[in-house]
């Protein structure tokens, strides 16, 4: 079912149009109606009718100010012109904002109809239209998984460079250097969590679940050092602090991919004859620090991963001092974020001497941080998604990156994307491209080369930038320019 509105400031023609389209039996489920563009465009806003009928010659807003308007906020919205002026100047303009047809007034019962028909044709082409993208990115997607693959095999069976190189070039990745970290205790969840990730920290990753481990190479177009990798490795292990993550040395040659796995891999041998549930003060630190991030966007998974450590050293003498260090580090955060003075006497009133006694005092504790947070955790996220906006839409010609952005405002890369995600419906990478569709489509408007607006939006290559415009636009760059 469909929404229509008419906007009109004469009452008889509005009064009229109504009594019409209610009579066609046509499928709407609501007619709305307005007395001038300004207050169509707050009807729209709420509302957001498929079909439009507008008036040209209105007080405060005219039709045409109000559809340009409105093919802003939603490019698909069917429009018709409704006047008794017929001047060229008025179809002109109003062609190139895509109204479809005109409505002469006095309008008759023929001439709404035939105009409501092509339009609802057209909104079902549209709808099967998107429909055939949706399933066609469905099986670019399953194919890219398949590459990604087969790319990831060829690495991991010595083929030479060239035949590595070849399944690149289908993913469209150009490698100079590449190096392999070495997950323990992960799911295909997380994996294809933290791919997304390295992505949108403007890498390349191939990436598969090998003896229920995460395999991942990291390739990138540049020679990448060891500041950088080290910083990579960080993001892993925040995103995925219950996991244990190694790194293999950087390459230059794609063939030796191979070998950078086998370092990675002899690492995470060698870590494993090691005592593994005796964590460090500094790991703890960090625990704390993710847990609370944890706490603070209500992740009940990511908690439990954050405690995984604890939960299976139950039996070790070491226990009641690492969760003292890590309570007393999460209330030391918890005040250093919020100026808030915590129940630091809490510990010592704990018993736990079997795993149901520890799990009433996590329990416990989950309680009285979350009391705290609850008054504070909507607007601290909330500000720092509106910082997050703001610095993208005012850096996004440039090339950033989610590690780029969550420096420059002093916030986790792992924190920034989860908080992206569940505000935005949309990845970081999403939310940049969108962005930038939009600048390309009003640059194409004003006649600049593709290639010349690619660069200008923050595209590497043109043929990216036309993969991408296609997948939002739902059409090439070329036929978006054919239709002004």
């Amino acid at each position: 079912m469909y929404k229509i509105m008419i906007v009109e400031d004469e009452k008889i023609e509005r009064d009229h149009l109504v009594r019409v389209i209610e009579s066609l039996k046509l499928p709407f489920q609501a007619v709305l109606t307005a007395t001038n563009g300004e207050e169509g465009i707050a009807i729209f806003d709420k509302y957001h009718p498929n079909i439009i009928i507008a008036d040209i010659n209105m007080p405060i807003m005219d039709g045409l100010a109000m559809i340009e308007l409105v093919k802003q906020r939603s490019p698909d919205t069917v429009c018709f012109i409704l006047s008794s002026y017929n001047y060229f100047t008025y179809a002109q303009k109003a062609l190139r904002l895509g109204v479809i047809d005109f409505i002469l007034k006095p309008s008759d019962r023929k001439a709404i109809s035939d105009c409501l028909i092509k339009a609802l044709e057209q909104l079902k082409l549209r709808e099967n239209q998107k429909e055939q993208e949706k399933k066609l990115m469905a099986k670019m997607n399953d194919l890219n998984e398949e590459i990604i693959k087969n790319c990831f095999y060829s690495i991991m069976t010595y083929k030479d460079e060239l035949q590595i190189q070849e399944n690149l070039n289908l993913l469209g990745i150009k490698a100079l250097s590449g190096v392999c970290f070495y997950i323990t205790g992960c799911d295909t969840t997380q994996m294809n969590q933290i791919a997304h990730m390295i992505t949108d920290c403007g890498y390349d990753p191939i990436y598969h679940m090998l003896d229920q481990s995460i395999v991942l190479f990291v390739l990138s177009n540049h020679t990448m050092d060891k500041p950088e990798i080290k910083k990579l490795q960080g993001v892993i292990e925040e995103a995925l602090v219950s996991c244990e993550c190694s790194v293999g040395k950087c390459v230059d040659e794609l063939y030796d991919l191979i070998h950078s796995y086998e370092d990675a891999r002899q690492q995470t041998q060698s870590e494993a004859i090691k005592e593994q549930n005796i964590m460090s003060d500094d790991d703890l630190k960090r625990l704390a620090i993710h847990f609370l991030d944890m706490l603070e966007i209500d992740d009940k998974k990511g908690i439990e991963a954050v405690l995984y450590p604890f939960l299976r050293q139950i039996d070790q003498p070491s226990l009641r001092s690492q969760l003292h260090f890590l309570f007393e580090n999460t209330l030391q955060e918890v005040k250093k974020r919020y100026d808030v003075e915590t129940d630091h006497d809490f510990f010592k009133q704990c018993e736990i001497h079997d795993a149901k006694q520890l799990e009433m005092v996590l329990m416990e504790f989950f309680v009285m941080i979350q009391k705290i947070l609850k008054n504070v955790q909507y607007t601290r996220n909330q500000y720092n998604y509106k910082k997050a906006c703001s610095f993208i839409e005012a850096n996004y010609l440039k090339p950033i990156t989610l590690l780029t952005v969550a420096e420059a405002l002093h916030i986790s890369p792992s924190y920034l994307s989860r908080l992206i995600s569940k505000n935005g419906n949309d990845s970081f990478t999403d939310m940049v491209n969108a962005l930038r569709i939009k600048e390309a489509k009003k640059q194409i408007k004003q006649g600049i080369a593709f290639k010349e607006v690619a660069h200008n939006v923050g595209f590497a290559s043109q043929s990216y930038f036309t993969k991408i415009f296609r997948k939002i636009v739902g059409m090439a760059p070329s036929e978006y320019k054919n239709l002004f």
